[in-house]
């Protein structure tokens, strides 16, 4: 948004909702069940300065001729080095 000239705060908010379950009204009903919330509305500075590399970068993998390697922990990682290994044994 910035890069298209508009002005764009670097706040963010989250908006936390929490129910209470200490309220005085009651929750079960014969015909219906309400549930009342507490919120809080979080500020939060936020650095969005990674957030134009990191999508050009995935871009460039999506469009790219060659698979990345795949980290320790990935899932299919670890499937495809299992399906390798049994097609050799």
């Amino acid at each position: 948004m910035r890069e298209m000239g508009l002005d764009v705060s670097n706040t963010g908010y989250f908006l936390y909702c929490d129910g209470d379950r200490f309220t005085e009204s009651v929750f079960l009903q014969d015909d219906k069940a309400l549930m009342e919330f507490k919120l809080t509305l979080i500020p939060y500075d936020a650095d969005t300065s990674w957030v134009v590399p990191t999508l050009t970068e995935i871009k460039n993998t999506l469009l790219g001729h060659q698979c990345p390697e795949h980290s320790q922990e990935c899932e299919y990682g670890l499937l495809l080095k299992s399906i390798d290994e049994f097609k050799t044994n």
